[in-house]
């Protein structure tokens, strides 16, 4: 999960979305660095749903919805079945919960050993303004959700 927390409050978000796109998402991700912050991010739910059909129809995939036409063979023999309709509803929810153990890179690379005194983040991040953030899958590098939270609270 990225998540990209802009400096101004009003319209920030709104500015980096205008100009969203593939290359501006590579570009970002390759100018992070590595650095042991306290990063704070509130509890949300992020839910979307819709109805693909109209979509799918645009990029070709017609045949699923017309009987005679849908090979839908592996759940049943007749050339009857096809799909009337479909929806996508995908639902994230990000909460506190997680391991109250303060955990981190050390020096020498060691993922997940509780951090030192002397290792203590020296910046603190808290997502306490609009911000937006994506999912993206690791194997392929397509971007899987996409999102933004507009009012942020802190329980």
């Amino acid at each position: 999960m990225y998540v990209f927390l802009p400096r101004k409050e009003t319209g920030g978000v709104q500015k980096i979305e205008s100009k969203l796109n593939r290359l501006l998402i590579e570009t970002l991700e390759d100018n992070l660095e590595t650095e042991l912050v306290d990063f704070y991010l509130p509890k949300f739910k992020y839910e979307i749903g819709f109805l693909p059909k109209d979509m799918l129809n645009k990029v070709g995939v017609k045949d699923i919805f017309t009987a005679r036409k849908a090979d839908l063979s592996g759940l049943n023999d007749t050339k009857e079945l096809c799909m009337s309709s479909c929806m996508h509803h995908v639902s994230c929810v990000f909460d506190e919960s997680g391991n109250d153990e303060l955990r981190g890179v050390s020096s020498n690379n060691d993922v997940g050993r509780p951090v030192t005194s002397e290792m203590r983040p020296q910046r603190v991040i808290k997502c306490d303004k609009p911000f937006f953030f994506y999912i993206r899958d690791d194997r392929t590098g397509a971007v899987i959700f996409i999102g933004r939270v507009v009012r942020p609270t802190f329980a």
